[in-house]
């Protein structure tokens, strides 16, 4: 547990990067008590201190300070402006770079990949002050809102990119634009909100993707080169025999658009199945849509669709990785439980923007401190911490962290004491249903599983539209998968 480089890097970004970061966006022109350095540690240790600050709670920051510098409200108030907002603006961008973590731990299902990205974005409801900035969906929603589109790195714990856009921005349209961000060879997971045949078309050119089915897509069978035959997937599902299966299809309406791809079916319970149609049928009646029943029957499967190939991953295995996506939701709630990022004082646009970099700088600092801590207590304990509870005890313990400020040694023992509590009353909560992140990755469970191919779609389908018995075997070819060798 030796943090002397992380104290380092720490102070090194909030003493030398703040003040030459200050001086070329312009916030520090002349000499002033409020320096680059004093003004972003106010901010950042604040606002994880403080949900909702306010001019005189920034007053008493500052004071308490080791200068003990004296300001008035007026005059904190003054510094909020396009200055500030774009100091820390550069400022959330270098801690972008700098706040990485270096570890990496080893998981078996992800050794084919460079990295594995989890793509998915939270919504923050913004003062009507913002609208010009952040522009909501107005109407009865919120008209200023921010959509922060986030890519975490899961095997290194790293916030790979973050992006505010426009609350009214979909998803859908955001993907296409960071493929150039990724390593070469890494693993995409997205939710279902980011499907976009031109983001999928480039991800399958140099990397891999793990996704769920848009009901609308185009599916065809036969292989590049060939002549692509229009599969009705949505009447096959709904006849098809309730086993987990797959088929190698071709996706995409627009022939130049078209990505091959595994196609993976999960059954799921009847109790799943009921919910998921009774959400179907609230949906559709409050966009006055009409429901069919080919889609009701599609309630009743989870289907994803993939590149990796099947030496690398078996059907069940998709969902196993899949599963995860969850991940970075759990993040987000640390966001606005733990660091109640979504609440803020009504206030003048530029307080709230530079606010805003600000907390999502504090959030940056904090991954780049627990997730080691995460990493080794799995290691040498196999528990996992809560990072919800860890946030908890550093906000606890901020204000020791404050009096050895600029001390390096004081301040590495203060971090060293930060971890020893951390893996002792921060552990999570042991549920015998839900199983965890890391003991969902390191589940063997499905690497055994017998895998059902489905060779012949469309002729088993004619078969079931006529009435016809068939026998499984002659469609759907089993093979068993062991490690990464299909058996013999």
């Amino acid at each position: 547990m030796n943090y002397n480089e992380h104290t380092k890097k720490l102070l090194h970004f909030f003493e030398e990067t703040a003040e030459k970061v200050a001086k070329k966006a312009k916030f520090v022109q002349r000499r002033s008590k409020i320096t680059g350095s004093l003004f972003l540690k106010m901010l950042v240790l604040g606002s994880i201190e403080l949900a909702k600050p306010s001019l005189h709670d920034w007053v008493r920051q500052i004071f308490n300070d080791k200068k003990q510098i004296q300001v008035s409200e007026q005059a904190i108030d003054q510094r909020f402006n396009e200055y500030s907002v774009e100091f820390t603006r550069q400022m959330f961008q270098e801690s972008l770079k700098e706040f990485k973590t270096q570890q990496k731990i080893d998981i078996e299902l992800f050794e084919s990949f460079s990295s594995v990205y989890l793509l998915d974005s939270s919504q923050i409801t913004l003062p009507e002050s913002l609208e010009e900035f952040f522009k909501g969906s107005g109407g009865n929603r919120p008209k200023s809102s921010v959509k922060v589109q986030c890519v975490f790195e899961l095997l290194q714990g790293n916030y790979h990119w973050i992006e505010f856009k426009n609350g009214i921005d979909p998803d859908q349209t955001y993907g296409p634009g960071i493929v150039d961000l990724l390593q070469a060879g890494s693993l995409m997971i997205s939710d279902l909100g980011y499907f976009n045949m031109q983001f999928l078309k480039p991800l399958n050119e140099l990397n891999f993707f793990v996704c769920r089915l848009q009901s609308q897509t185009a599916i065809f069978t036969g292989k590049e080169g060939e002549v692509h035959k229009r599969l009705e997937f949505k009447k096959l599902l709904a006849k098809a025999p309730k086993i987990p299966f797959e088929l190698d299809v071709i996706i995409g309406s627009r022939k130049a658009d078209r990505v091959p791809c595994r196609l993976v079916c999960i059954p799921v319970s009847e109790e799943i199945a009921n919910r998921r149609r009774q959400k179907a049928k609230e949906k559709a009646k409050a966009q006055k849509k009409n429901i069919t029943q080919e889609y009701l029957a599609m309630q009743g499967w989870s289907i994803c669709i993939t590149n990796v190939s099947k030496e690398v991953w078996n059907t069940l295995q998709v969902f196993q990785v899949y599963r995860i996506r969850w991940a970075i939701e759990i993040l987000f709630k640390v966001w606005k439980s733990g660091l109640s990022i979504h609440q803020f004082a009504q206030a003048k646009s530029h307080r709230i923007r530079t606010e805003l970099y600000a907390r999502f700088i504090a959030i940056l600092w904090f991954q780049v401190l627990i997730n080691p801590i995460y990493l080794r207590t799995w290691q040498s304990q196999g528990t996992e911490i809560s990072f919800f509870k860890a946030i908890k005890q550093i906000k606890d313990r901020l204000s020791q962290l404050k009096q050895v400020w600029l001390c390096v040694e004081k301040m590495n023992a203060f971090f060293c004491e930060l971890e020893k509590s951390i893996r002792k009353i921060c552990l999570k909560t042991r549920r015998k249903k839900d199983l965890t992140l890391l003991q969902i990755l390191d589940n063997n469970e499905f690497k055994n599983s017998d895998c059902f191919i489905l060779n012949n779609p469309i002729e088993l389908l004619d078969i079931l539209e006529k009435g016809g018995i068939y026998n499984v075997e002659d469609f759907f070819q089993k093979k068993s998968m062991f490690s990464k060798a299909w058996a013999a």
